[in-house]
C-alpha cells in the first residue's frame, strides 16, 4: 500500500469529498447496483449520516485517502433490530486507480478487526456481483465463504447483457468447532 494512503474511520468532516468519490466510483465501476445519476450527493445528507455513524456502536465508516483524495470506502452497517443485530452488512468500493494496491484488504481486515470487539456481531455478510472476480477472491482470501446466490438479480447495463447473479458471502465470527 502507498505510503500516502492514510486508513481512518469517516468522519462528518468528509462528506463533500466522500459524495466525490461515490459518484466517480459509480460511473467507473460495472459492478454496483446503482447507476451514477441515482447516486445521492447531497453532501449535507452524508454529513448526517457520518455524525450518527461516529456515536452508533452498531456501524463502522472506513475511507482510505490518498494524497487527500478518497480512494476507497468500507461501510459495516448494523441493524438496529435485536432479532438481526448480530449480523453487520458490508459494503466496499476502491476507485480504480488504486485497486491492486492492498487498499481494499486493509480496510477489509479494519472493519473484520474492528467487528471481532463488538460483542453482539456473529457475522459479516455482503452481496457480490458474480462477474467481480477480483472481489469475489479478495473476499474468499479474507475468510467470506458464499452461502447462495440470488439468480439473475442483476440487471444488464445493456438489452443484449444477460441478468448476473448475486453472490451472497457471510464471514462469521463465531468460534470454530472442533
Amino acid at each position: 500500500m502507498p505510503d500516502a494512503t492514510d486508513l481512518r474511520t469517516a468522519r462528518p468532516s468528509d462528506a463533500r469529498r466522500l459524495c466525490i468519490f461515490r459518484r466517480a466510483l459509480h460511473a467507473q465501476s460495472c459492478h454496483l447496483n446503482a447507476l451514477p445519476h441515482e447516486i445521492d450527493a447531497r453532501w449535507l445528507a452524508t454529513r448526517r449520516i457520518l455524525a450518527a455513524a461516529q456515536r452508533s456502536e452498531r456501524s463502522l465508516f472506513l475511507i482510505a485517502l490518498v494524497d487527500g483524495k478518497v480512494a476507497a470506502e468500507l461501510q459495516l452497517r448494523g441493524n438496529a433490530y435485536h432479532r438481526t443485530a448480530h449480523d453487520k452488512r458490508l459494503a466496499l468500493g476502491v476507485l480504480k486507480a488504486y485497486r491492486g494496491r492492498g487498499i481494499g484488504s486493509a480496510l477489509l481486515e479494519q472493519a473484520i478487526t474492528w467487528a471481532k470487539t463488538q460483542s453482539e456481531t456473529r457475522r459479516i455478510t455482503l452481496g457480490v456481483h458474480s462477474t467481480n472476480v477480483a472481489a469475489l477472491a479478495l473476499y474468499t482470501r479474507a475468510g467470506f465463504v458464499e452461502e447462495g446466490r440470488r439468480r439473475g438479480a442483476i440487471a444488464p447495463l445493456r438489452p443484449q447483457e444477460p441478468y448476473r447473479d448475486e453472490v451472497m458471502m457471510a464471514y462469521s465470527l463465531e468460534p470454530k468447532s472442533e
